[in-house]
């Protein structure tokens, strides 16, 4: 079909120039336009195809809905432009955990988007008009950053969508929106703790940075390029007279390591925690971490692994990897602990610990089983997330005034959040 009889067909304006011109494929197109196609292409109807010449099936057309759809869906999936349409660290995780939780995510706001549009009577959809609730913020909110969409936040939909005084509940779109909410809830409570997990991981890596240089004056830096392929541990300590006093003998004595030999100590923090996971750890075995003059740590934060039995198992699940490694790669300078015994070996104590133990019982509270205060503890834990990112990505920017940075952003969460004595099973 010729492109101007497609657009004339989904009322969408005519161009003045070309659509394949560099200067058009290069600006980007606005998610609720990208919405806006979609939904007039699930409107178009056989008797619609036929006023503009065009002749099909009623099962041609379904596959070419569902083909528009997916293609839509991809583009942004595939964030072409500086500025995603689709959150990374939601791509991430749902690679990470096997889940396809961005695309179930993706899925409902889409639902969401159309049964609105169905009762937005206008010939374009606009996103910030939307009636009963502002879709806009609703994709801003959900599926550009990563926040999560609780459990809360799903029933409380359920129930908006359910209520026959807004929505036929005849209409197939409500049907399949409803159905689409109940699918999420158990993709939910499958991705809940790796998602807890990606929201704390900024925040205690800046506690460790805050006790690293701010208490005990070591030398420390973020994110250091390690090789030539860009690799970076989250953290790389220089070893000097300053760490040697503090430390060597301790860590010598626990883990075997020899300082005359070694120069630095990598960090990578992990939320890993099943068997699923293992290939995602050992994949940093191979980003040379670890060397003949270096010692990489991989700190496994999952609040699961505080149980020692649990964690042992885990992190003796790894030792076969270990064994088939080469040696030119250094095996014997990887080192796997929990982040209590991170904690103990390398004496993070004050303000530090207590940030650390406060971001654990946020997490734990964004697993609980009640939605209304694991909803809570999620909306905490984006805040922390994004101040602690912002904090970090600073110091990635502009390494030679770390202390400064740290000293003016650092976070101290017993002030933030309140009561630091409060226990979580207070909220269970």
């Amino acid at each position: 079909m010729p492109i101007e009889r497609f657009l004339k067909l989904i009322h969408h304006p005519l161009p003045r120039v070309g659509l394949l011109r560099p200067s058009l494929i290069s600006k980007r197109v606005q998610f609720p336009e990208l919405m806006n196609i979609d939904f007039k292409i699930q409107d178009i109807t056989l008797k619609d195809l036929q006023s503009v010449g065009y002749h099909t099936s009623a099962t041609s057309l379904r596959i070419i809905k569902s083909k528009a759809s997916k293609i839509i869906k991809e583009f942004m999936f595939s964030n072409p432009y500086s500025r995603p349409y689709v959150s990374k660290e939601d791509i991430e995780i749902s690679l990470l955990e096997g889940i396809d939780y961005i695309s179930h995510k993706y899925d409902l706001i889409r639902s969401i988007g159309y049964a609105l549009y169905k009762i937005q009577f206008r010939d374009k959809f606009i996103a910030t008009e939307t009636p009963i609730i502002n879709f806009q913020k609703i994709l801003d909110y959900y599926l550009k950053n990563p926040n999560a969409l609780t459990k809360k936040n799903v029933l409380e939909y359920l129930e908006l969508f359910s209520n026959p005084e807004n929505f036929n509940q005849n209409d197939k779109s409500i049907r399949d929106l409803k159905k689409k909410l109940e699918l999420y809830l158990d993709t939910f409570a499958k991705i809940s703790p790796s998602l807890a997990g990606i929201y704390t991981h900024p925040p205690e890596e800046l506690a460790v940075l805050e006790s690293f240089i701010l208490d005990k004056k070591l030398d420390v830096q973020h994110e250091k390029e390690v090789d030539e392929f860009g690799h970076r541990p989250d953290l790389t300590l220089h070893i000097d007279k300053n760490f040697k006093d503090q430390f060597a003998a301790t860590i010598k004595k626990k883990y075997g390591i020899d300082f005359t030999k070694i120069k630095t100590l990598n960090f990578d923090f992990s939320n890993a925690y099943n068997k699923r996971q293992l290939t995602y750890v050992s994949a940093k075995f191979y980003k040379n971490y670890q060397s003949k003059e270096a010692v990489s740590f991989i700190i496994l934060t999952n609040h699961k692994l505080n149980d020692k039995s649990r964690a042992q198992d885990f992190i003796a699940k790894f030792d076969p990897i270990l064994a088939k490694m080469g040696s030119d790669l250094y095996p014997e300078n990887i080192i796997i602990i929990t982040m209590d015994e991170f904690i103990s070996v390398f004496g993070i104590e004050g303000v530090p610990l207590q940030n650390l133990q406060v971001i654990q019982k946020i997490k734990d509270q964004a697993l609980s089983h009640n939605p209304s205060i694991s909803n809570e503890a999620f909306e905490t834990l984006i805040q922390l997330y994004t101040k602690a990112k912002l904090t970090l990505e600073l110091i990635k920017t502009d390494p030679a005034n770390i202390v400064r940075i740290l000293q003016t952003k650092q976070l101290d969460l017993t002030k933030f959040l309140g009561d630091p004595n409060k226990k979580i099973d207070d909220f269970l």
